[in-house]
């Protein structure tokens, strides 16, 4: 059973490389798609910016473009009341002149309170007019599409929008240019907030990331380092288990090498180890067959009376009750169906009626108990034995576990009973529940699942 000591990290270098491993990895693959979701978010404010400057210049440009007629009409008039031709000098209208002001307050258009600023132009690209606070250094690029084209410098962004309009031939002609510019002063600071802001979470988020990573990858670990230690564990048991019947048929084979009368005690030596042997690798093989689910407990399952299964066993061991002077007490109720193989089902009940047996001293008793309640088959085999320490209860089913007195009283065990019965119980669909209590006895309670009721009366 893990306990708090389970997430404490491993000191096993393996184990410490592999946490590295796998806390790197997180931690890069979180910062990938942080880094990816930041940049993301990043473009998509960033072009939605962009496009309401774009939206606001060619709402402003179209606007314009209505009083392109009536400003180059007006400039031509201002031409001949100042005597000069513009168009052929190169030179640009005092955009100053009182007669210059007055014509742009005709002329103009009203414009929104920010860094903005409109130009005229005729279709030969002279500037006309012009009405802002902001214009460009450029020179005008003329453009021939009908959705203008747009042009950007360090600190702003301009749209060139050409005007047509119909001449006489009812023909659409150009006939000037509206250039409309906005800073990009308010946008890079929004801008600049984002970046701080995204930096700033993205830092926070790195950082709580790695305290997720290093939780994580303990947690996931802790089930792994549990494993291989019991692995340890089960190979030094086995080891363990084995070495006592070796030493017997050792030592045997030596008697039977030299001239002595302890051949036939000899034999006998080396066949009982050789029988507990045998034992050891069966319940290992059936362990591991349960392990992978390969135990085909899940077909060719027939319909098992199991009240007769219970009552077969009773009467198996009851020449070994009566040598330890063990009373044993039934209440089987009849005719009590589950689907599953008799023969592993009659294992899981043998281990626990044998080891109750083992376990209660001379005098005591043993009760075996079956009901049913709720679809299910419940079976109490209850003893007066010598109990189990509540701190030990945790870990009873693990394989070759075994109290340090209940080893000394059991002498030959192999500890893997309990967890045979477990695996069992569990590959029918049960399970096993105990409850003891030192120098009072112990408990062991079977539940498995009834045989379904579309099949009692063919199973009957």
């Amino acid at each position: 059973m893990a306990s708090a000591t389970d997430l404490i990290p491993t000191s096993d270098p393996k184990f410490q490389r592999l946490r590295w491993r796998l806390l790197l990895s997180y931690l890069g693959v979180i910062l990938g798609v942080t880094g990816i979701s930041a940049i993301a978010v990043y473009q998509m404010v960033a072009q939605n910016l962009y496009r309401q400057v774009d939206s606001r210049l060619l709402t402003v440009a179209q606007t314009a473009a209505k009083s392109l007629a009536l400003v180059k009409h007006e400039y031509r008039e201002y031409e001949e009341q100042e005597d000069k031709d513009f168009s052929e000098t190169g030179m640009q209208p005092n955009f100053n002149h009182p007669e210059y002001s007055r014509f742009l307050n005709i002329a103009t258009v009203t414009l929104p309170d920010r860094d903005l600023g409109v130009e005229w132009f005729d279709e030969s690209s002279l500037l006309l007019i012009r009405e802002g606070n902001l214009f460009p250094d450029e020179v005008l690029q003329p453009t021939q599409s009908r959705y203008g084209q747009y042009f950007q410098e360090e600190k702003s962004r301009s749209l060139v929008f050409p005007v047509f309009l119909l001449n006489n031939k009812e023909k659409q002609e150009l006939a000037g240019y509206i250039r409309a510019t906005e800073s990009l002063q308010n946008i890079e600071q929004e801008l600049s907030r984002l970046r701080w802001g995204l930096a700033v979470g993205g830092i926070l988020a790195l950082g709580l990331a790695g305290i997720s990573s290093f939780l994580l990858t303990n947690q996931a670990l802790s089930p792994i380092e549990q494993s291989f230690e019991q692995l340890e564990q089960f190979t030094a048991d086995a080891s363990h288990e084995l070495r006592s019947p070796l030493a017997a048929i050792k030592t045997a084979v030596f008697l039977l090498q030299g001239d002595t009368p302890d051949r036939p005690q000899a034999i006998a030596i080396i066949d009982s180890a050789t029988q507990q042997m045998k034992a050891l690798v069966e319940d290992l093989l059936l362990l591991a067959r349960l392990d992978r689910q390969n135990a085909n407990t899940h077909r060719d399952r027939i319909p098992i009376p199991l009240d007769e299964i219970l009552e077969d066993i009773l009467d198996e061991i009851d020449n070994q009750a009566l040598e330890k002077q063990i009373a044993i007490k039934a209440e089987i109720a009849p005719n009590v169906m589950i689907m599953g193989h008799g023969t592993l089902l009659k294992r899981i009940f043998v281990n626990l009626i044998e080891n109750a047996l083992q376990y209660t001293p001379k005098g005591g008793k043993i009760t075996v108990d079956l009901q049913t309640k709720d679809r299910q088959a419940w079976v109490r085999i209850q003893d007066t034995g010598i109990g189990i320490p509540p701190e030990q209860l945790p870990y009873i089913f693990d394989r070759f576990w075994r109290a340090d007195k209940a080893r000394d009283r059991r002498m030959g065990g192999m500890g893997l009973g309990l967890a045979i019965a477990q695996s069992l119980a569990i590959a029918h669909g049960g399970k096993i529940a105990v409850t003891s209590q030192p120098q009072i006895g112990s408990c062991f309670q079977v539940r498995l699942p009834l045989i379904h009721p579309s099949l009692e009366k063919t199973a009957r």
